[in-house]
């Protein structure tokens, strides 16, 4: 049983918590406003801040929607307790950290705080998804101008899915922050062929490795795709090809097919955990499907990928917690279609100056329709593909009609 001494220290870790956010939201727009003068981002985050806060606040509130949460939440908070209290209880460090960086960063937030509320922690995720929020609208302005970048904040800000999970403690808010570092070191390299897109794409990708390690290897051939475009473009003032960027992109792609384990071995590993979801006989299951060789995986992937983008459907949701997702399906639906509409009245622009994002777009929606095992886990893994496609809209949707060359001086 709390005392009060304790109780009292946890409103205070709490109230500390929240002045924290506010601090950042404040510290996030005068950055992107100082790095990308005409880019004011202080509302949308503000306001991002406070959904996410609401949402937490509703789901404690309301114990029928805290299944929303998913059953991994519990088994992280006490694998970040463990870890607060020793380092060593994920294994041997670093190696311990693949997959575990959630962990670890909740583990270090409560050796540093040790409250017994796991508010603090929510807002560390949500302090994250922020940060995710502030890069990827730096990045949107970098293709079609700050009012797009503004615009992609606030999308971000009300979109449903990406409220809920910023708040859950699970791999959603990290793997975001991962993802927004990797689209501007895309959108740099695409633009202009410099080392620091290489690090910002390095940082994107280190973060997702430690987070999700095949979601990262979706976002490294996403990358690999941009630089070797971005390596036979005529770029700068001399129009120039980088032979050099196309060399060293190819000796760095063969090192890592030889790392990397055999195809075989990775659709295994696809299809034990298809085979573990296709014996659910939850409202929510998905047919099963066959991704044991490559010719199957290429098959059947079109109908994984139609479900994680669609569904699950309103009229599958059989409780008070699935019904709560409706709205998010609601908006997932509308945003594909303003991204297909828009990228249709726009062609060029979409595949000439938003290459950087369809790439990403593009491995996202693979990657996760082949881990998707059933509708609600695609349901948590399309907000990823939601975060790219904000971008992906906002661009399209505020962009002047002008000449590539007025885009790129721009």
């Amino acid at each position: 049983m709390l005392t009060d001494d304790r109780l009292l220290y946890d409103a205070l870790a709490c109230a500390g918590a929240l002045i924290g956010l506010a601090w950042l939201v404040v510290a996030l727009a005068r950055n992107a406003a100082r790095r990308r003068p005409g880019l004011r981002i202080a509302r949308p985050l503000a306001t991002a801040a406070v959904t996410r806060l609401a949402a937490v606040t509703v789901v404690a509130a309301v114990p029928a929607l805290r299944p929303l949460r998913g059953p991994d939440e519990t088994g992280f908070i006490a694998a970040a307790h463990d870890f607060a209290a020793d380092p060593g209880s994920l294994g041997a460090l670093p190696r311990a950290l693949v997959g575990n960086l959630h962990v670890a960063y909740m583990g270090v937030e409560q050796y540093l705080v040790g409250a017994h509320t796991d508010l603090v922690l929510r807002a560390g995720h949500i302090a994250l998804a922020l940060a995710a929020i502030s890069i990827l609208a730096i990045a949107v302005t970098d293709v079609a101008g700050p009012r797009a970048g503004a615009v992609s904040a606030w999308i971000l800000a009300f979109e449903p899915t990406n409220v809920f999970f910023s708040g859950v403690l699970h791999k959603e808010a990290p793997m975001m922050l991962g993802e927004a570092l990797v689209v501007l070191g895309a959108v740099r390299m695409y633009q202009r062929r410099d080392a620091t897109a290489v690090a910002f794409m390095a940082a994107g990708l280190a973060i997702a490795a430690l987070t999700r390690p095949y979601a990262a290897a979706a976002l490294f051939v996403a990358c690999a795709g941009v630089s070797m475009h971005a390596a036979v473009r005529r770029l700068g003032p001399a129009r120039r090809r980088s032979p050099r960027l196309a060399g060293g992109l190819a000796v760095t792609l063969l090192l890592a097919v030889a790392a990397a384990p055999a195809p075989a071995a990775v659709l295994r590993t696809v299809q034990t955990s298809q085979n573990a979801n296709s014996i659910d006989d939850a409202n929510l299951a998905l047919p099963p499907v066959d991704f044991t060789t490559l010719d199957s995986t290429a098959q059947n992937i079109d109908s994984r990928v139609a479900a994680l983008l669609v569904q699950p459907f309103p009229w599958q949701a059989a409780n008070l917690s699935q019904r709560a997702g409706v709205a998010g399906t609601a908006f997932a639906w509308m945003l594909m279609v303003a991204a297909l509409v828009l990228a249709l009245t726009r062609p060029r622009f979409t595949v000439v100056e938003l290459a950087p994002l369809l790439y990403l777009v593009t491995m996202t929606v693979v990657v996760y329709a082949l881990s998707t095992g059933n509708a609600g886990t695609g349901f948590r893994y399309r907000t990823h593909v939601l975060f790219l496609l904000a971008a992906l809209v906002a661009a399209l949707a505020c962009t002047p009609r002008q000449s590539r060359r007025q885009a790129v001086r721009a």
